[in-house]
């Protein structure tokens, strides 16, 4: 009966420990800080290889969907160009929206291990189902919105959603790194204990 219980007890306690969430950061110092390990990484800062006026769709290998028709996705350049905010240099992705709700999917051909943007001129923005602050109303007013996954997340697609129905809102300095193609799973700490506790079980046995 003991070996019948502790068995059990010892399938209910790797069951049940706890999985690891997201970690959500609104700081890019502190979003390079532990860092996952990523197999590629991208960054898009629209600085080369667009010009004003162009309509992004994908980059790198994150494609951008737009929830409905006639939400279009352009590079400007210029202070002021995103509603009266700034870019974070010369170039950035403004998106043209007057509804509240989705905005677009970002849809991406390998799971994260972590994703970062700055958004500008933006009240407030809902990004993979979390909330972040509304920014300033005009100049440099752009806020960091990022997070790390584990591989448990398998997380390949990134939602973002306009709460206030600002019309015009930008997206500029992406960062994302895609899981590594081997990844080494970490012990969890209650594994030792159990690994003991089986240990002691054992040297039991032995002694009956």
């Amino acid at each position: 009966m003991l070996k019948t219980l502790t068995a059990a007890a010892i399938a209910t306690a790797l069951l049940t420990l706890p999985v690891q969430a997201k970690t959500v950061f609104t700081d890019l110092s502190s979003f390079f800080v532990g860092l996952p390990a990523a197999g590629t990484v991208y960054t898009e800062t629209f600085e080369t290889g667009y010009s004003a006026g162009d309509v992004v769709s994908s980059t790198g290998n994150m494609s951008i969907v737009p929830a409905s028709t006639g939400f279009n996705f352009t590079v400007v350049t210029g202070n002021g160009s995103i509603n009266g905010s700034n870019p974070l240099e010369d170039f950035a992705l403004i998106l043209q929206d007057n509804d509240t709700g989705p905005i677009a999917t970002l849809v991406f051909t390998e799971a994260l291990a972590y994703f970062g943007v700055f958004y500008i001129d933006a009240g407030p923005p809902t990004i993979d189902g979390t909330n972040f602050s509304t920014t300033a109303a005009s100049g440099d007013s752009a806020l960091f919105a990022g997070f790390h996954f584990t591989a448990a997340d398998n997380r390949s697609v990134i939602t973002i959603e306009n709460v206030s129905g600002d019309g015009l809102w930008g997206l500029d300095g992406f960062v994302w790194g895609t899981l590594p193609t081997t990844t080494t799973v970490p012990v969890p700490a209650a594994l030792p204990l159990l690994a003991g506790a089986l240990g002691l079980l054992a040297v039991a046995r032995r002694k009956g």
